[in-house]
Formats: structure tokens, sequence, C-alpha cells
């Protein structure tokens, strides 16, 4: 069963924020992402494309899902506070090189011990702008190609 909620989970989940989706919508593409992460991402661009596959986009094309957003709000409700047995409900603190979210118990034994973790929500915040930047570093990589 937590395997299935896992592929579940990530079948729901928005490749920008990388999160349950929120108000999806969906691409000509086939692509699905959050409206809000779309439009924000499409600021960022000169021309509109998605950005999963790059194919070019208009501002009235993305599509939404009533019954896909109604499942997504659904899984949000239902899903339970750990997907497996040996997952910590409390998770407050991330572990950089293991590459995983980890509780305070985890953090003070022997398997994290010299590990370098920080709360959650800081490794979130410095992970997405990582992230974003090297989205913004592959889309002008794209762009200089194209040229």
């Amino acid at each position: 069963m937590a395997d299935a909620l896992a592929f579940l989970e990530e079948d729901l989940t928005c490749l920008i924020c990388c999160d349950i989706f929120t108000d999806p919508v969906t691409l000509k593409c086939s692509h699905s992402l959050c409206e809000e992460c779309l439009q924000r991402f499409w600021t960022t661009q000169d021309v509109l494309q998605c950005p999963v596959c790059w194919k070019e986009c208009s501002h009235d094309e993305p599509t939404k899902s009533l019954a896909f957003r109604s499942l997504c709000e659904s899984f949000k409700k239902r899903k339970p506070t750990a997907v497996s047995g040996d997952v910590c409900p409390e998770l407050k603190l991330f572990c950089f090189e293991d590459r995983q979210p980890i509780c305070v118990v985890c953090y003070t034994s022997k398997k994290h011990e010299d590990l370098k973790c920080s709360p959650i929500d800081e490794a979130a915040g410095n992970l997405k702008e990582d992230l974003k930047t090297q989205m913004n570093r592959l889309a002008d990589l794209k762009k200089a190609y194209e040229s």
C-alpha cells in the first residue's frame, strides 16, 4: 500500500514546486503543473514554453481540470503523515549527505552524527534557489544553442 501511495504521490506532484498540485492546469503537450507555478515560471520567459518539454505555449492554453484538482485535494486530505514504516512522522531537519528529511531523534543517532543537516524549511529554500539557478542556466544554454 505504501508503494502505491508513493507512486500516486509522484504522479500528483508538480515538477516546479515539487508538491502535490494546487489548482492544476494541463498544457497541450499533456504536462500538468500548478497554475501559479506555471504563471510564475512564464514571467521569467521571453517565449512561453512548457517547463518540462520546452514546447511553445500560449497564455490561453492551460486547461483547468476540476476532476484532477479534486483528486489532488482528496489525496492531500487522506495522505498519511508517513508513507512507509521507517519514515519518521516529525521530519524537522534535512540531511544534505543522505539527501533526505530526518527527525531530531535520527539526527542524534550514529547514522547522521557527523553529517551536515539544517532545518527542513531552510534547506528547502536553499535547494529551491539552487534548482532555480540551474533552471535559468539551462534556459540560457538552450537559448544559446538555438541561436
